[in-house]
C-alpha cells in the first residue's frame, strides 16, 4: 500500500493504523539449550546448504519429522490412548525431535542467509510450530499411557 494514500478506519487510530504499517517481527530466544546447543548447531550445519534450498522447505522438512512421530505412534500402535508402547519409540522420538527442533532453526536462518524472507514464510514456520504442538502432545499422551477418557482429552 502506498503511504501517500490517506487510510481511515472506524476501527483504528492514525496511530495504531501508522504503527501495523511499520511493524516488524523481531523474535529471540534466550533459553540455554538454544544458547549452548540449538544455535550453534543450526549456525554450522545451515552453512552447507546450497542457497537454492527455499527456507520453507527447511521447514517442510523439519514438520515432516513431527509427523514422522505422530505418525509412527498411531500406525504401529492403534489410536486408543493405552497400551504398551515399545522402547525403540521413545528412541526415534527423540531423535526426530531433535531433527525437528534443528530444522525449524535452520529455515530462519536460510532466509537471511539467502535474503529470502518472506511473510508467507514466517506464517508457514509458526503454522508448523503450531501443528508440531498438538502432534507431538498426542503422541506424547498416548506414550504416557493417559488413556481414553475425558480427562486425557481436556488436558
Amino acid at each position: 500500500m502506498d503511504d501517500s494514500i490517506e487510510f481511515k478506519s472506524l476501527y483504528f487510530s492514525a496511530e495504531e493504523i501508522y504503527n501495523l504499517r511499520n511493524y516488524k517481527y523481531i523474535g529471540s530466544d534466550e533459553g540455554y539449550l538454544y544458547k549452548a546447543f540449538f544455535n550453534p548447531v543450526a549456525n554450522f550445519i545451515v552453512e552447507y546448504v546450497p542457497a537454492y534450498v527455499a527456507p520453507n522447505t527447511l521447514t517442510m522438512i523439519g514438520f515432516g519429522f513431527t509427523v514422522s512421530i505422530f505418525a509412527t505412534m498411531f500406525g504401529v500402535y492403534g489410536i486408543d490412548m493405552d497400551g504398551e508402547v515399545g522402547r525403540w519409540w521413545y528412541f526415534y522420538s527423540a531423535f526426530a525431535f531433535l531433527g525437528y527442533r534443528i530444522f525449524d532453526e535452520m529455515d530462519g536462518k536460510q532466509a537471511r542467509r539467502t535474503k529470502n524472507s518472506s511473510v508467507l514464510g514466517m506464517v508457514l514456520d509458526h503454522g508448523c510450530d503450531s501443528f508440531s504442538c498438538l502432534l507431538l502432545m498426542m503422541a506424547s499422551m498416548k506414550g504416557c499411557q493417559m488413556g481414553s477418557n475425558l480427562g486425557a482429552f481436556v488436558i
